[in-house]
């Protein structure tokens, strides 16, 4: 009779005793990581809240307000119908904005209301240069960028009449390359002046139809040309 070997042969066999070793290291890595990459982002925020905090202000600046503004409103926007009809009926127009021109439409013109208080126009040259007062969110405390924005008036493919900003600074303080940069890439000042007119159904076309944008004589001259081909 066949010896009956199966107990006997399993009770033999040798085990290898659990080890959770493995698994705490890769929990701990992944512990170690997470905690890493929390304490970096905290350090990389507080680092740039500390760096915003050293070219902004705790306080808006305060603009004086536009001589006769809303008497002088309507002429200006006449000027800006006459050339968007021209436009509609595919007849060559210029129109010509000066300095009062543009701190009119800032003060007094309601497609501009929510940034009246944030923009003023100092110089127009080789660049248009405008006073501004922006609210900084996104950081511990409301801050102010309280300074000046070089900008040009360009035209592009997609957009019509855009608003270019060249460089962002503040008298007596240093902004970091890395948020002048920010202000250019995410277009903020083109979105501030233009949106609104943009999406609006009456200026928004015009806007869209210009083919150039320059700076002459003090002036923001804007042309359509319906000889142009834009790609548009």
């Amino acid at each position: 009779m066949a010896e009956d070997t199966s107990r006997s042969v399993y009770k033999k066999m040798p085990t290898a005793p659990y080890s959770p070793t493995p698994g705490c290291i890769i929990f701990v890595i992944g512990g170690t990581a997470i905690i890493v990459l929390i304490s970096w982002f905290l350090y990389a925020g507080f680092k740039q809240a500390k760096e915003i905090a050293s070219f902004t202000d705790s306080k808006p600046m305060v603009f004086d307000a536009t001589a006769d503004a809303s008497s002088k409103l309507p002429a200006i926007q006449q000027r800006l119908a006459d050339y968007a009809k021209a436009i509609e009926q595919k007849q060559a127009a210029t129109v010509s904005l000066g300095l009062e021109d543009l701190n009119v439409l800032l003060s007094a013109d309601p497609t501009l209301a929510s940034i009246k208080d944030n923009v003023r126009m100092e110089s127009i040259g080789e660049r248009a240069i405008a006073n501004i007062s922006f609210p900084l969110n996104g950081i511990r405390e409301q801050r102010y960028l309280n300074g000046k924005i070089e900008f040009t008036p360009i035209v592009k493919p997609s957009t019509g009449l855009t608003v270019q900003t060249e460089t962002v600074s503040v008298p007596g303080k240093t902004v970091s390359e890395g948020f002048i940069n920010l202000y250019k890439e995410m277009h903020y000042l083109d979105d501030m002046l233009l949106k609104a007119f943009r999406e609006h159904p009456v200026t928004g076309p015009p806007l869209k139809s210009t083919t150039s944008a320059s700076l002459k004589d003090g002036n923001v001259v804007l042309e359509y040309d319906p000889k142009v081909v834009t790609g548009r």
